[in-house]
Parts: structure tokens; C-alpha cells; sequence
């Protein structure tokens, strides 16, 4: 069983209980990439200011190190999920997506026979599904279009 974390933007690795996952046999995959400014082909830069740059209210010890970032960037950048509001004026946005929705089940669907820039067809999805041993109502469905040979 693979149990899936989303997460939209991710600069580090999610954990979970040991114990949880030995008792539940549950394998836990980091689908995070680091993404990296003026690397990238979109848009994304990180200015690193000094804590109170940003709040004039903070106090800083003496020679603390005490930073944050100013992060310019597009959404569609480094692992994401695609939510319905990409491409639904109405659909759910990620403020509006339960976040237990974003934990569970994954079926992976191989689509990297799919001509690059060009539409899926539901037929396309359907053989892929049956391949992968089918879809069940909740299960999280990744997409392996094979891009990640772009990253690394």
C-alpha cells in the first residue's frame, strides 16, 4: 500500500509516527524536488531579509541570526497539485480542499506514452487505470507524464 502526502509547495520532508507506519504497513513517498531560484524556467526568486526588515516590531538579540524570505513565484512551479480552479472558474481552490482529501490511497497512472503537449483522452485514462489494477472512489491519482527527466 502507498499512502500519498500532497503537498503544494514543499521545502523539506514530511514525517510521520514510526509506529503508525510499521503497524499500518504504510510507505510514505516524498514527491518534493528542490526547486531553485534563477534555475528554474518560470518565475522564482527569494529575496532573504533580516526578520524585522519585514516587522519593525521584532527584536533581535545581538549577531542573531534571525531571517525570512520574500518569495516571488508562480504557482505552477516545482511539485504541486493541480487543483479543479486551474481550469474551473467555480472549482474547489486549495483553501477550499479538504486537507484529509490530500492523504490516502495512490494509484499511479504510466501516461508517458501520451504525445508531449497534447490532450489525455478518457480512453487513454481508462486502459492506464485498468493497467494500474483500477481506480477506487478516493484514491489519489498521480500522473507519471514523464517529466521528471526534465529535473536533476
Amino acid at each position: 500500500m502507498y499512502f500519498i502526502i500532497g503537498v503544494v509547495f514543499t521545502f523539506g520532508k514530511v514525517y510521520a509516527q514510526p509506529a503508525d507506519i510499521q503497524k499500518n504497513m504504510i510507505k510514505i513517498i516524498d514527491m518534493s524536488h528542490v526547486i531553485y531560484p534563477g534555475k528554474e524556467s518560470r518565475k522564482f526568486i527569494i529575496d532573504m531579509v533580516g526578520a524585522n526588515e519585514i516587522n519593525p516590531n521584532v527584536i533581535r538579540l545581538k549577531n542573531q541570526w534571525y531571517i525570512m524570505h520574500n518569495i516571488n513565484m508562480v504557482s505552477h512551479i516545482g511539485t504541486h497539485i493541480e487543483f479543479p480552479y486551474h481550469i474551473l472558474r467555480n472549482g474547489h481552490d486549495l483553501a477550499s480542499f479538504p486537507l484529509e482529501n490530500l492523504c490516502g490511497e495512490a494509484v499511479v497512472l504510466d501516461l508517458r506514452e501520451c504525445s508531449p503537449r497534447s490532450a489525455i483522452t478518457v480512453k487513454q485514462i481508462e486502459i492506464t487505470a485498468q493497467k494500474a489494477g483500477g481506480i477506487k472512489r478516493g484514491d489519489i491519482v498521480l500522473c507519471n507524464l514523464g517529466y521528471a527527466c526534465h529535473y536533476g
